[in-house]
This record gives C-alpha cells, sequence and structure tokens, in this order.
C-alpha cells in the first residue's frame, strides 16, 4: 500500500478534542449491547445506528462539522443515517460506494474516536489517507469508492459516522475539489 496521504482537502485535524473522543469511547463502552453484527463482515464489523435525540454532545458534534466542512440544507441520509462503527483485528470495510437518495448525494461525515492499533486506514478510490484518532473527513459515499485496509492489533478501532444528503448543486463543488485532489495524486503516485 501507498504512503496514507495527508493532503486529502476534506479533513479536520483534532475535530474531536480528548474529551470529546473519552466521552465518546465512554459511550461506546456503556451501551455495548446496542451494537449490532454487520452483515459485510459477522465476525469483525459492528455498527450502533443512532437514531432520535441521541446524545447530546455527538449530535452537537455533527452540526458543528457540517458547518465546519460548509455543508449546508443537509438532510439525514434516509438509508443509514448517523452511526457508530466498530471493526475489531481483521476485519475492514469492503470497497463499495452507496446509494444516494433522488438527486441527492450522500456523504459522510467521519470522526475517529478509537484507533485501531495499525491499520484499518481509510481508502477513497484506492487512495490511503492519513487519519489519526480525534480527526473528522469528509467522505463523498456516493461518488467515490471508499473502504479501509484491515485493522492489525487487539484494538478495534471505532468511528462515528454522521450520513448526510445534499443537493447535487451543493455537492458538486465538494466533487469537483475531490476530483482535483484526485487527479493531483494519481500524477504524484505515477511519477513515483
Amino acid at each position: 500500500m501507498d504512503t496514507p496521504c495527508d493532503a486529502y482537502p476534506f479533513i479536520i485535524r483534532q475535530a474531536g478534542d480528548a474529551g470529546f473522543v473519552a466521552h465518546a469511547q465512554e459511550l461506546i463502552r456503556r451501551n455495548a449491547g446496542a451494537f449490532r453484527r454487520n452483515v459485510q463482515d459477522l465476525d469483525h464489523r459492528q455498527y450502533w445506528t443512532l437514531t432520535g435525540d441521541y446524545d447530546p454532545q455527538l449530535m452537537a458534534k455533527k452540526h458543528e462539522l457540517a458547518e465546519r466542512f460548509g455543508l449546508k440544507d443537509w438532510v439525514l441520509d434516509p438509508l443509514f443515517g448517523d452511526l457508530i462503527g466498530r471493526i475489531s483485528e481483521g476485519g475492514a470495510v469492503h470497497s463499495h460506494i452507496d446509494a444516494q437518495s433522488g438527486t441527492r448525494m450522500h456523504v459522510r461525515i467521519n470522526l475517529l474516536v478509537r484507533a485501531a492499533e495499525a491499520g484499518c486506514v481509510p481508502l477513497l478510490d484506492d487512495i490511503p489517507i492519513a487519519i489519526a484518532q480525534g480527526d473528522a473527513w469528509l467522505n463523498l459515499a456516493s461518488h467515490c469508492c471508499h473502504a479501509t485496509t484491515p485493522v492489525i492489533g487487539g484494538t478495534a478501532r471505532s468511528v462515528i459516522s454522521y450520513g448526510l444528503q445534499l443537493d447535487h448543486v451543493e455537492g458538486f463543488g465538494l466533487y469537483s475539489r475531490y476530483l482535483v485532489w484526485k487527479k493531483a495524486h494519481e500524477k504524484t503516485s505515477i511519477a513515483a
């Protein structure tokens, strides 16, 4: 695998400070029974769907991050909504593109609240991106193929994943920036 790229344009470093990360980790620990096995990997992947008026700190962080990424006029993704995903040793997110809703673009704001010992590097169109615990990144889920490398080590990786649907007009600007980044990264890889 290539070295993860730290120049991805849609990363907010340390979007979740130590207090927020500790709160999220404790919430995950207290609600371990709420997690369900993911049908894509029954042995290694679990998720907890966040519904209704879930934890106020997590909800406030969603609105803060949507604003910081410049997302306006979004609606909750109707298929996956907001969730917390957990992947244990050997598990990975399979390569896929998510569905969009009508004329809207599906985007996800992911916030890493527990890093694996190694591995579980996000891949966007097979380009690895460098993410540390507390970082948030935007995934244009209906417009790019996304996955992760497998988790290595005994510490499960946990991420809060906020699902939004944007009007295509708004999403087009984001996607254009993404394509410029992707093309520049591909040129760098070819030259190397």
